[in-house]
């Protein structure tokens, strides 16, 4: 039964071990990302792979109490993505039963990115086909610079040795 097991897991298991130790960052800790970057969502809409975070930097315990927690960066992301998705860009699974009109239909152009500045977070959408990335911000970025900063994050994590999204 040992062998049986060992022949069939031997290739997962380095996979399985090698994802944790980046957990709960789940992209290698190589790959440096700006500060200000709190979480990142990271769709193939062809493939259906996601990446995802929350925890992309380690914070240290003078940052601790000045971030939002990890549970309201996944409720404000999820709720970005879900603004974004099928209203603005398209969705990622087109639905034939409710074949309803949507806004981003109705445009005379397609929209490729978007952006949301709050008090306490900004959020900012690229559609690059056939990826989608949606990145949460701490409010201190300048908002002109969230374009190159998620331009050179999509473009880090596409290099990603090894990364299947």
């Amino acid at each position: 039964m040992e062998r049986e097991i060992d022949r069939f897991w031997r290739s997962a298991f380095e996979s399985l071990k090698s994802m944790t130790r980046v957990h709960p960052r789940n992209f290698p800790y190589t790959t440096v990302i700006d500060q200000n970057i709190l979480g990142f969502l990271l769709v193939n809409v062809d493939t259906h792979r996601c990446l995802c975070t929350v925890q992309p930097i380690d914070e240290d315990s003078r940052r601790q109490g000045k971030t939002l927690s990890t549970s309201k960066r996944k409720e404000i992301l999820r709720a970005f993505y879900k603004s974004a998705v099928g209203t603005l860009l398209p969705p990622i699974v087109e639905s034939d039963a409710h074949q309803t009109e949507n806004f981003h239909t109705r445009l005379k152009h397609a929209v490729l990115e978007t952006y949301m500045c709050l008090e306490n977070h900004k959020c900012y959408a690229v559609a690059a086909t056939p990826y989608q990335i949606y990145v949460l911000y701490s409010a201190n970025i300048p908002t002109y610079a969230m374009r190159s900063v998620t331009s050179k994050l999509f473009n880090s994590l596409l290099k990603i040795k090894g990364m299947q999204v």
